[in-house]
């Protein structure tokens, strides 16, 4: 008689498969019709762990099944005494025995069992998906026609489960279309396509290769696994034709192979896996408009039971990769098309800024000019009178100050959306920016009301101060006595959201709103506030609002004013805000002006 082994608890290393309700509740109604029909009065649906080599029990009935049995986990091997449901994995056919005890496959998880019968559940490609097992404590119990119920069970699980893959596969493109349609990070963009193509495609890795300006390299951008903490230093670079990847991006063709190593092409440079452990491979081009782009390429990481279980690339997966590459090549094609445009823009300001500026700092020469003149002419009398000198001296110094306004002003627009982000508590920014701007201003009331538990984010905390203290300070300007600001802070709702044509966003926006009680902006102007050069004020060069807007811009969120002409200013903020704890620090109350937010 074999000896059986009693297979021994272990912990989950896996992450659960997550299925739709309606997924889970027809694998439930299969499981249950199957133990009715045959009079089983134990049963499992165990589904495949390719990455793990394992089979994985996902739905179990009888009272033998506890807790610390569900939990186990069958190693995929076709071998004498290590299971029958792994025989029947490993071999994608069924296997019905009557007198378990004595088989030569058999298993013991429970000790009363004597009849068993294991049927594959397969996908359309005949690949093992999982199995259906059903015990009984009497001997010969299971029939060729139980055999075939529950094959017709099996094959309705298999379609089910089919279905949910194919589902989350959709549901993950359409996400990054979403993505790839709002995202205005390229590097952002590209690491959230690397992290779906690892999920959808159950694989170990994945990695996006851009061409370098030359074109002569291919330049790491983003990466699912270790190769990522390179990209900050040194990234991987693959000269152009050199390997499987500089292969793929040379002949804009896929390599789809389950053993690369032995692919003549092979270099076995910058691996996401140790080449012993690297399975299958899938490369495809990210072809533009015109040349190709770059390289996407997804690895799987060898297993034991690849002796027995295919874990190649399907055509389907590669479709599936194709897919995504061809939706990052039209969001490369179109990023480059915006930064033309952008650039074409910012060129065009930049060319009316230089005028503007040298026409400005020109006037302010000729006023300094002539005050020097005038000093010298009254240092050059016999007598010099102090109040005269005092007066041109403070002209003098009043057309430094103005130099030093304009120069900083084009500086400001300059560096507007050069970044050195942190992590922000934006509530106490907001505190610290209010009391700065409008600490020690008589007749000048602010009001705070900032959320409780917002989130953090990633922002440079220097532009966003100023960002801030430009809106305070126009409000303050528009304004007569008495001046009442309010500045909010609380996560975007749905409506928020709308109100900027945004759909809903998983990372979620920070709302910040600096709105004040006076005449507000007229409909006529709400869309040219933005602009360079626009301005109400006689000072300055209209570029202080276009500064703000390309600071939030920056930090990839979006302003609007929202506020209704006649009843006052309310410019609106929306920032990204990175997962993570939420932090206190909220509150509400009138701030005074002598030290506002204490």
């Amino acid at each position: 008689m074999p000896t059986t082994q009693t297979a021994q608890p272990t912990e989950l290393s896996y992450a659960p498969i997550q299925l739709a309700e309606e997924y889970e509740e027809l694998l439930s109604t299969a499981l249950t019709e199957a133990m009715l029909i045959t009079g089983a009065n134990c049963g499992h649906l165990a589904l495949v762990d390719l990455e793990n080599g394992e089979l994985v029990f996902h739905q179990t009935v009888g009272e033998a099944w506890t807790q610390e049995r569900a939990r186990l986990r069958i190693r995929l091997v076709n071998q004498e005494g290590r299971g029958i449901i792994a025989h029947v994995a490993t071999t994608g056919q069924l296997y019905r025995t009557g007198d378990a005890p004595n088989d030569p496959y058999y298993l013991a998880l429970f000790g009363d069992v004597r009849s068993e019968l294991c049927v594959p559940i397969l996908d359309r490609n005949k690949r093992t998906l999982g199995v259906i097992n059903l015990e009984a404590g009497h001997p010969d119990v299971f029939d060729e026609k139980d055999e075939q119920l529950v094959a017709e069970l099996a094959t309705r699980c298999g379609l089910a489960l089919s279905a949910a893959f194919y589902s989350a596969r959709l549901q993950a493109l359409i996400e990054v279309g979403r993505q790839l349609s709002e995202e205005r990070d390229i590097r952002d963009l590209l690491q959230a396509v690397a992290e779906v193509a690892t999920h959808i495609l159950s694989a170990a890795d994945c990695s996006v290769f851009l061409f370098s300006e030359s074109r002569q390299h291919l330049v790491l951008q983003a990466s699912h696994g270790h190769l990522a903490r390179a990209l900050d230093s040194e990234p991987p670079v693959y000269p152009v034709g050199l390997g499987l990847t500089g292969w793929v991006a040379q002949n804009a063709q896929s390599v789809n192979t389950d053993a690369p190593a032995v692919d003549p092409r092979w270099r076995g440079l910058h691996n996401e896996l140790p080449p012993d452990q690297i399975g299958s491979y899938l490369a495809v081009p990210i072809v533009g408009r015109d040349e190709v782009l770059g390289v996407i390429r997804t690895v799987r990481r060898r297993s034991h039971a690849q002796a027995f279980l295919p874990d190649e690339f399907t055509e389907s997966d590669e479709q599936l990769l194709w897919t995504l590459a061809s939706q990052v090549g039209v969001a490369l094609d179109n990023a480059r098309l915006f930064d033309r445009a952008l650039q074409a823009e910012r060129l065009a300001a930049w060319g009316e800024l230089s005028a503007r500026a040298q026409h400005m700092i020109g006037n302010v020469v000729f006023g300094l000019k002539g005050n020097l003149g005038e000093l010298g002419y009254l240092l050059s009398g016999d007598e010099v009178g102090r109040p005269e000198m005092r007066e041109v001296a403070q002209r003098a110094q009043a057309g430094l100050c103005r130099l030093e306004s304009i120069m900083q002003e084009f500086r400001d627009f300059v560096m507007a959306t050069r970044l050195a982000p942190e992590p922000l508590d934006m509530n106490a920014l907001v505190r610290e920016t209010v009391r700065a701007t409008v600490g020690g201003q008589t007749g000048v009331e602010v009001s705070l009301e900032l959320a409780d538990g917002v989130p953090p984010l990633r922002g440079d905390s220097g532009k966003l101060r100023a960002a801030l203290g430009e809106l305070l300070e126009n409000a303050m300007a528009a304004q007569g006595a008495p001046l009442r600001i309010s500045v909010s802070t609380r996560r975007a709702t749905l409506a928020d959201l709308k109100q900027f044509g945004l759909a809903a966003q998983e990372e979620g926006f920070l709302r910040v709103s600096v709105a004040d009680t006076g005449p507000g902006v007229h409909e006529s102007a709400r869309q040219r506030i933005f602009s360079p050069f626009f301005s109400t004020k006689s000072q300055g060069m209209g570029l202080g609002l276009s500064i703000v807007r390309g600071i939030v811009e920056a930090h990839r969120g979006y302003i609007q004013e929202l506020g209704e002409a006649g009843q006052g200013a309310d410019f609106v903020i929306l920032l990204p805000l990175n997962s993570g704890p939420a932090r206190p620090g909220g509150g509400r109350g009138a701030v005074s002006t002598a030290n506002p937010g204490d």
